[in-house]
């Protein structure tokens, strides 16, 4: 799914394909897809190659992860360097990202360093492809892990090993998407296979790196975490008091958001959110961001507010993200289309401040179209995803899209002309659920306050 050439070809011509039978070739295709790229031939070949290929390293005492450029997958691939720190705990390990996510990722466990390599959004350009280029050049690492498809280096500098995992990590995917695992979210596939891939048994050439180390007890999926330094944490406060916000109020934070109108929440769904819960009674403000991508969607949102209700809506303008991490923290629930950040609220905070502790305690609401929710969302109750890293529960609201199948994770990717990815919704679903849980945690509240 490189965007590029006959992956490009074969996305159009699906895509014009979906427009005319919605329902009937999305199926096909993913059974074929499914059944030939997701067997367990396939896979084990492929597994096999790739630690062939690292048994071939020399030497893994400097590596390199690099990840796409979306905030997003900043946070949900910090997992590479988890797994990584436990079988090189001797091994610098340097994670490279966007800048956004670099922002939140500076203090990430594991990581000697995080480099703000990718400046743009979608895809990597031509100068992140050679900044990164002249970075490994600089560093001379032993081995670079790319896991982005879109990064068009093929070759590096001198005696560096490059290994484009994110091949064997595509059909790690399909293979738990034809076996309808429940370990299918990104985060937990990633750390799953680079178990499957760094096992001991293959490194015992590498004895000098395992010393003292049991590899009975490898680490569980724990989720993922982003750090706050403390001037983004007061200035998130220096925000709330200018709107006369106290900490005893409860707080909606809404992102209208998104970067791909696949994944684009209908105006009139987030508008009728608002308004359903502030009518209830149960929420005392609703923090509303404004847009980047769809600049001025919080203006339409509001004009479809009744002007009784429009004073308890506070607009989030644009602002630093570690800033807009803490507001989120501040909050009771979060509510999102498929973004990044919802990775965000779905990641533990740690603030490192010497006033303030991060609450966790922030519940997400996720609402899909394009993309399966079981691969980027976060639930508390359903076995086939994730809950967040929050003391709070997490709920995906997922559409009756026809057409939805495995090629809508490469949101990029889509050309479809019709979109339906959010059919058969109903937003007072969404608002009852989010009405519901205000009342038990105010009833909680009211409890701790007696």
């Amino acid at each position: 799914m490189t965007n590029t050439g006959l992956s490009k070809l074969s996305f159009g011509l699906l895509d014009r394909i979906t427009d005319k039978f919605p329902s009937f070739a999305p199926h096909v295709f993913q059974r074929i897809f499914l059944n030939t790229l997701g067997s367990d031939l396939i896979y084990t070949l492929m597994l096999n190659r790739y630690k062939r290929q690292i048994m071939k390293i020399k030497n893994a005492d400097k590596i390199l992860v690099v990840v796409d450029v979306n905030i997003g997958d900043s946070i949900i691939m910090q997992q590479s360097v988890k797994v990584l720190r436990f079988y090189f705990p001797n091994a610098v390990i340097d994670y490279a990202c966007s800048r956004t996510g670099a922002e939140l990722l500076s203090g990430m466990e594991g990581a000697d360093n995080v480099f703000d390599i990718f400046t743009g959004k979608g895809v990597p350009s031509m100068s992140d492809d050679e900044m990164l280029y002249r970075h490994a050049e600089n560093h001379k690492y032993s081995l670079v892990l790319n896991l982005s498809p879109f990064i068009k280096t093929n070759k590096l500098p001198g005696n560096t090993k490059l290994i484009k995992l994110y091949i064997l990590f595509g059909l790690y995917i399909v293979r738990m998407w034809r076996i309808n695992d429940n370990s299918m979210h990104i985060s937990a596939a990633l750390h799953n296979l680079l178990h499957q891939l760094f096992n001991p048994f293959f490194y015992k050439k590498y004895s000098n790196y395992f010393a003292g180390l049991n590899h009975e007890q490898v680490p569980l999926f724990e989720g993922n975490t982003v750090y706050v330094k403390h001037k983004d944490v007061e200035d998130a406060k220096r925000f709330l008091f200018s709107k006369n916000i106290f900490p005893d109020e409860k707080l909606l934070f809404c992102n209208p958001d998104s970067t791909s109108v696949y994944t684009q929440v209908e105006i009139k769904t987030h508008a009728n959110i608002i308004k359903d819960t502030l009518e209830s009674g149960e929420v005392n403000r609703v923090l509303l961001g404004a847009g980047f991508s769809y600049k001025g969607i919080e203006k339409n949102i509001i004009a479809l507010i009744p002007p009784r209700l429009r004073k308890k809506v506070i607009v989030v303008p644009h602002m630093s993200i570690g800033v807009y991490t803490s507001l989120i923290d501040f909050c009771d629930l979060f509510v999102t289309g498929d973004s990044g950040p919802l990775h965000i609220a779905a990641s533990r905070k740690v603030f490192f401040s010497p006033l303030y502790n991060a609450r966790n305690k922030t519940a997400v609401v996720s609402i899909f179209g394009a993309t399966d929710s079981r691969t980027y969302g976060y639930d508390s109750h359903l076995k086939s995803h994730i809950p967040s890293n929050q003391k709070a529960p997490a709920k995906v609201f997922l559409s009756k899209a026809p057409c939805r199948n495995i090629t809508c994770i490469n949101k990029w990717g889509k050309s479809c002309k019709v979109i339906r990815c959010h059919t058969g919704r109903h937003p007072g679903e969404i608002s009852n659920f989010i009405i519901s849980y205000f009342h038990s945690i105010r009833r909680e509240y009211s409890k701790e306050a007696v």
